[in-house]
């Protein structure tokens, strides 16, 4: 065979080769792209069947409340008495200096009148620094403004605050608004307003004279002191320190009708005070044990805690259980003879 016919040959034997392989090599592209698209198409359906529910759900989830709605549900969760729900839902708006257009002092109101809830719950200095914050926080609420309906409630619980933290000054002035504009309460501030008016610190200078002032805020305290005994709120031991005030009172009436007694003469008249006193319910039937706890008082009055301690020691000894509130009276007081004399923290 010639070199012409060999070549012409070989063309042909790869050109029918190539013919041969081509349909092979274009059908391999083809089932290589079948598959890549359904690949993408698996990927698009599987987004889909994990992104559709996740596009309905944010659709239809509630946004995020607003700083008008997180005050809104606090302040309802604390007139409901829900303190801690009240709490957290207005911890975020302290952070952010949060001030409501209708009730700018509201915050302060709200984390105020937590903290002086929390406190009538407490005992011992954790109690007392709850008395702090409480008075703070209301301060500052008052500062920023206080509306008509809270006012009541916000006077209250300061004025009992300030009392509880010895201010008795700033006590007697809130105090005096809460007895006007809190009438549920009515009961127990007319209890402070009497001891208030006790208070040598207290002023009314609306009297020229001393003989004035005194007869007056006599008078005053013999007052609410009656109405606060009448007052069906009070508990058993509020109760029992009504007593004693009551007896304070005609004590101090004594003291000034009788040429100014000495408080050893005064010490002898509690006894006949307290048998006269027509304010003392019969079923209590202790008149002689509530001299004894109205004497340690005084003693502690005076710093002699031991002299104090034995007489309480006597009120629990004879009346040993806690169904009594004057003796329940007596273990408080002895807790505090205990804390002053630095036995106890």
């Amino acid at each position: 065979m010639s070199a012409e016919g060999c070549y012409c040959y070989g063309m042909a034997k790869s050109t029918k080769i190539a013919e041969e392989s081509a349909p092979t090599t274009v059908h391999a592209g083809k089932s290589s792209s079948k598959f890549s698209k359904m690949i993408v198409l698996g990927m698009l359906l599987l987004l889909a069947v994990l992104g559709i529910p996740w596009v309905v759900v944010s659709a239809f989830r509630a946004p995020p409340p607003t700083s008008e709605e997180l005050f809104s549900k606090s302040l309802e969760e604390l007139d409901a008495g829900n303190y801690y729900a009240a709490l957290k839902y207005v911890r975020p708006l302290e952070q952010q200096k949060y001030l409501d257009m209708n009730f700018s002092g509201g915050v302060n109101y709200i984390i105020g009148m937590i903290a002086f809830r929390d406190a009538e719950l407490m005992d011992g200095s954790i109690r007392d620094r709850m008395y702090q914050m409480a008075v703070s926080y209301l301060e500052e609420a008052e500062r920023q403004a206080i509306i008509d309906k809270y006012y009541g409630d916000w006077s209250y619980a300061l004025g009992m605050s300030y009392f509880a933290v010895g201010d008795t000054l700033h006590a007697f002035d809130v105090l005096q608004k809460a007895y006007e504009y809190n009438q549920e309460k009515k009961g127990r501030i007319a209890l402070r307003l009497s001891s208030l008016y006790l208070n040598p610190n207290c002023r009314l200078d609306q009297y020229q004279t001393l003989s004035e002032r005194k007869e007056a805020k006599l008078e005053s305290a013999s007052s609410l002191i009656r109405e606060a005994i009448r007052s069906p709120e009070l508990t058993d031991e509020e109760l029992v320190d009504a007593y004693e005030i009551q007896t304070r009172i005609e004590l101090q009436k004594l003291h000034v009708k009788e040429g100014f007694l000495s408080l050893v003469q005064l010490r002898k008249k509690i006894g006949e005070v307290i048998q006269k006193s027509t304010l003392l319910p019969v079923e209590l039937k202790m008149k002689d044990e509530m001299a004894n706890v109205i004497e340690a008082r005084l003693e502690i009055a005076d710093g002699k805690y031991d002299v104090a301690i034995d007489k309480l020691n006597q009120t629990i000894g004879r009346y040993p259980g806690l169904e009594n509130p004057v003796t329940r009276l007596s273990y408080l007081l002895l807790g505090q003879c205990f804390r002053e004399r630095g036995d106890i923290d």
